[in-house]
């Protein structure tokens, strides 16, 4: 579940801007993935589907099996390990 925390995401964009001057930036492009949907003609909808993975996710702590927490802003994801 996606949980919006007003509150605490300057904070951690703050923390994210300052790491990230350090890091490489990281770019993918989000993808369509069909879902079956009582509402849609054809029983099938379009939304949005963002896949990343890679051995720099290891480098930077998210090893296999860990949890995340995903905080949601506008035009933004911040995926921070829990």
């Amino acid at each position: 579940m996606m949980v919006s925390k007003p509150n605490q995401i300057n904070l951690i964009q703050t923390k994210t801007l300052l790491i990230m001057k350090k890091e490489t930036y990281k770019k993918v492009k989000m993808q369509a993935k069909y879902r079956t949907s009582l509402k849609c003609l054809g029983g099938y909808k379009e939304v949005p589907w963002l896949t990343i993975s890679g051995n720099w996710l290891a480098k930077i702590g998210f090893s296999i099996g860990s949890s995340v927490e995903i905080i949601t802003a506008e035009n933004q994801l911040i995926i921070k390990k829990v």
